[in-house]
């Protein structure tokens, strides 16, 4: 299953912001890596490798063109101004787009206005930061243990058996079972809790184990 795929499945059977289970080993490795890897992308681009970009953008148009080349290396440099602070792959992605004319509401025959432009990149780095949000939301969810032990130790199995699967898929051998105990000295060393949620019959006074 694809990350994303898999990172919206998660979500979608969260309680009260709680994980219905540990998430597997391989799952939270990808998803570090992912997450290291988003945050890696949100270095700042040079003014001079954004005015490339944009160099190039302006030629696409024929509105830009018998325009002295001084107003156009001013026009240039003003758009790569207004955008110091980004990353360049999410200019460089914004251009091909505006360029290829896949970008609604833009006309095709003239080159966006440069808040426009800033509006449409910053469109682009938000997909990233709600990528990373969601990425650490999971990484760091607490586990909603069930009441019932035996409903426990079921979402344990299948998480050894989810485990095995993506190790297949990823060519590592699969580890050994982990025992209850082992399972939780490992969750409570990445900061996350068990937090037993329980429904006591009528008259009982018994709490979950936690």
């Amino acid at each position: 299953m694809p990350l994303a795929s898999e990172l919206a499945a998660i979500r979608l059977g969260w309680e009260d912001g709680c994980l219905s289970a540990p998430l597997p080993e391989p799952v939270r490795e990808r998803l570090t890596k992912r997450l290291d890897l988003l945050r890696s992308s949100s270095k700042p681009a040079a003014v001079e490798a954004i005015e490339e970009e944009i160099a190039k953008l302006m030629l696409g148009f024929p509105s830009t063109r018998g325009v002295p080349v001084i107003e156009v290396q001013l026009q240039v440099r003003k758009y790569a101004e207004d955008l110091l602070g980004v990353p360049l792959w999410a200019v460089k992605d914004a251009c091909r787009d505006i360029s290829r004319g896949s970008v609604p509401g833009l006309n095709p025959d003239f080159p966006p206005t440069s808040p426009r432009l800033r509006l449409v990149v910053n469109s682009y780095v938000s997909r990233v930061h709600v990528e990373a949000h969601e990425i650490k939301q999971v990484l760091h969810a607490p586990i909603l243990r069930p009441a019932d032990p035996a409903v426990w130790e079921a979402i344990r199995a299948g998480l050894v058996a989810r485990s095995r699967e993506l190790a297949c898929l990823h060519d590592t051998p699969p580890k050994p079972a982990p025992t209850p105990e082992q399972l939780k000295a490992h969750y409570d060393n990445h900061g996350l809790q068990f937090e037993a949620k329980s429904k006591p019959a009528a008259g009982s006074t018994s709490q979950a184990d936690t």
